[in-house]
């Protein structure tokens, strides 16, 4: 806002020669008015409906900036202090590496904006003290270092750091598989061995029983076969004594 007033001229009526203005009789009276007008027009297009109080009840272009100045200083502290806590509470957690640097980036470049500074090394730290478990390593390294790395070199380590930990936990994950898949109960033992080694008992003691069943069926048939032989005999032919009668 200052800079468009003072790209077009309008400055001198917020601290210069136009500050005051002259009486109603002077004749740059109206010039001076119609300047005034459209300070306080640029001013009301750059704030929200709701602060247009602050312009509307000034009697003059200084006046109504003081009154903005008041209000965008209080609610500067509050938003200093609000991004202030936000950058020391940040926390990578789940966040990839990229959306954690840029979140980080995002608030500091928010403070610059409101004229307070984030030099390079406290964006560095922030962003060390902030990641998640599975770069601790990595962070335990870069903080004997000498001269610590700028926040680009950081977030380039940091990328690198992130695509090993997801190889390693890929590989992890793998091998996991494979022993769970070794280890499986084959055969005897085992919940598996248990199961097949019950059927397969089951199975024996079936064909147990059929191979039983069938050599007795066939005792039974030849005993059978055997006493039809002898009894047909012994009726044909009577006695000696009988047929001598």
């Amino acid at each position: 806002m200052h800079q468009y007033l003072l790209g077009h001229g309008y400055w001198s009526f917020v601290e210069g020669t136009n500050e005051v203005a002259p009486e109603p009789a002077h004749k740059d009276f109206r010039v001076w008015e119609q300047g005034a007008s459209r300070v306080l027009y640029c001013l009301a297009s750059f704030v929200h409906d709701q602060m247009l109080g602050y312009i509307r009840d000034a009697k003059t272009p200084k006046e109504a900036w003081e009154n903005l100045r008041k209000v965008f200083a209080a609610s500067t502290t509050t938003r200093k202090l609000q991004l202030r806590q936000e950058l020391n509470n940040i926390r990578q957690r789940d966040m990839s590496v990229t959306d954690y640097t840029t979140k980080v980036k995002e608030i500091c470049d928010a403070l610059g904006s409101i004229n307070v500074t984030v030099d390079e090394h406290e964006m560095v730290q922030i962003c060390l003290g902030g990641l998640a478990k599975r770069y601790r390593p990595m962070r335990t390294t870069i903080c004997t270092w000498e001269k610590p790395p700028s926040f680009f070199d950081l977030q380039s380590m940091m990328m690198v750091e992130e695509n090993h930990v997801s190889e390693s936990r890929t590989t992890q994950s793998d091998s996991r598989m494979l022993y769970m898949e070794a280890d499986r109960p084959r055969g005897r033992g085992g919940r598996g061995g248990s199961a097949r080694n019950g059927s397969g008992r089951q199975e024996q003691e079936r064909r147990h029983n059929e191979r039983a069943d069938s050599i007795s069926g066939t005792s039974t048939s030849k005993g059978s076969q055997g006493g039809a032989e002898i009894h047909p005999h012994q009726t044909a032919h009577p006695p000696v004594c009988s047929r001598g009668r």
